[in-house]
């Protein structure tokens, strides 16, 4: 059951308006058709953060010194159907986390086979742990916003600080030898990472959501993994699926 149902509402049918009613989600209704849902579900992501590090009683249970900047969001089935929603969920993901007045945590996409995200300039190591029901060995290193210099260690084809531009050199169905991936980049750029085992495995609504994160955190055995600024924890990004939509 969402505790908020966020959009223009205006393709919401009206059974499964009465029953979001009835089980008590809050609706925010945000009529704006030069924004998306996406983008208007991530501002009301803002403005509950702010108003709770505010001091404004919001109804949810935050960490002791919880801030903006601790705010990530889990995207599940965030490229899936239409080609074009497709693309327009990653344009987001580089628009909505450019500058210092849009979302300032990370956002991670959870699709069927895979978890995706974006990867800040300079270098960012990633925690990558194969056969622990986390990860299979398939990435993607993939300069969608604009090409970047990129290099690599943990790969078994690493990246040794070339170009990597569509048009030219692409860095897919890569493979994973490492716990620890580094990978330096010139530009922000996207990386992706198979999941194992694949969501689409999964019956997907949020009770076996909740269900499945609960039995794969149950068979991690590698706890208090380090995390400085430019770090990206999968396993983090993974545990905030149980706080997701």
């Amino acid at each position: 059951m969402p505790d908020i149902v966020c959009g223009d509402l205006d393709s919401i049918r009206d059974h499964s308006l009465s029953w979001c009613r009835r089980e008590g989600a809050a609706l925010v209704v945000d009529g704006n058709q030069n924004k998306t849902d996406l983008q208007k579900c991530l501002k009301s992501l803002r403005g509950l953060a702010k108003e709770w590090q505010d001091g404004v009683p919001t109804g949810y249970k935050l960490p002791q010194g919880f801030s903006e900047k601790d705010l990530n969001a889990v995207l599940v089935g965030g490229i899936g159907g239409r080609f074009d929603h497709g693309l327009a969920q990653l344009h987001h993901l580089y628009q909505e986390t450019q500058d210092e007045y849009q979302f300032k945590g990370r956002i991670y996409m959870i699709n069927p086979d895979s978890i995706c995200f974006l990867l800040d300039k300079g270098l960012n190591k990633i925690y990558t742990p194969l056969g622990q029901g986390l990860f299979r060995e398939s990435v993607g290193i993939i300069p969608i916003g604009r090409p970047s210099y990129v290099r690599t260690t943990g790969l078994e084809w690493n990246l040794t600080g070339g170009l990597t531009e569509f048009g030219g050199l692409l860095s897919t169905s890569n493979h994973i030898q490492s716990y620890w991936i580094e990978v330096e980049t010139s530009e922000r750029i996207l990386f992706t990472v198979e999941l194992d085992p694949p969501m689409a495995d999964i019956p997907v609504n949020l009770e076996n959501m909740h269900r499945y994160v609960e039995e794969r955190e149950a068979r991690r055995t590698i706890e208090d993994v380090p995390r400085s600024s430019t770090d990206s924890s999968l396993v983090q990004g993974a545990a905030n699926l149980k706080t997701g939509p």
